[in-house]
């Protein structure tokens, strides 16, 4: 399965959107729960840079929409008390939706760009988490 420009796209808004929520209400998270959120954005990071990696060295990414599946199932009740269920059952459906699609147009100049655009979300998804962490 490889992703698509307009999946990234997807995936670097819901990274986006979290980044800039959690700024703000990263304390709203119970103090018990902090390590445990931040986790878990860690775990998407993670995903997203090996699925860039693998794509950087022309491979397939096997088992990403599984993994992005279940963390799009866990994003409500992981942050809801920080963002509110509305938006993260929104962000839940994108995140859901973004890796739904298992179509691509693969050539160098796409390739590419997904490529940046899932180390950015990646990036955005490991600033969230250390935003939850530093929260006071």
């Amino acid at each position: 399965m490889v992703v698509d420009l307009i999946n990234v796209i997807s995936i670097l808004d819901v990274a986006r959107r979290l980044y800039q929520y959690l700024t703000n209400q990263s304390r709203s998270i119970r103090r018990d729960r902090r390590e445990e959120v931040a986790g878990y954005f860690d775990r998407i990071a993670l995903t997203l840079h090996d699925t860039a990696s693998t794509l950087r060295r022309g491979g397939i990414p096997h088992g990403f929409c599984g993994r992005m599946e279940g963390y799009s199932d866990q994003l409500p009740d992981t942050i809801v008390d920080a963002i509110g269920m509305e938006m993260a059952e929104e962000l839940s459906n994108k995140l859901r939706d973004a890796h739904a699609k298992e179509r691509v147009a693969f050539d160098a100049k796409n390739t590419g760009r997904m490529i940046d655009g899932l180390d950015e979300a990646a990036g955005y998804f490991e600033a969230s988490a250390d935003s939850v962490r530093a929260a006071r």
